[in-house]
């Protein structure tokens, strides 16, 4: 994953609060948003949509 990817999911963490609270308004198990927190892994497109509207994208 791009670097830049991992960054904007954790800005989206920090608008909620925290990496426990986007894994819970996402209902994406915590490990599995720690793996795009670090950019170990790369979310499919409706993660990113998910992801974006809990941190109040449109």
């Amino acid at each position: 994953m791009t670097e830049g990817l991992a960054a904007r999911i954790r800005t989206c963490a920090a608008l909620v609060g925290s990496g426990d609270e986007l894994a819970r308004l996402t209902a994406i198990p915590r490990r599995t948003l720690e793996y795009y927190l670090t950019g170990d892994s790369e979310p499919k497109l409706a993660r990113c949509v998910d992801i974006a509207k809990a941190a109040g994208g449109d």
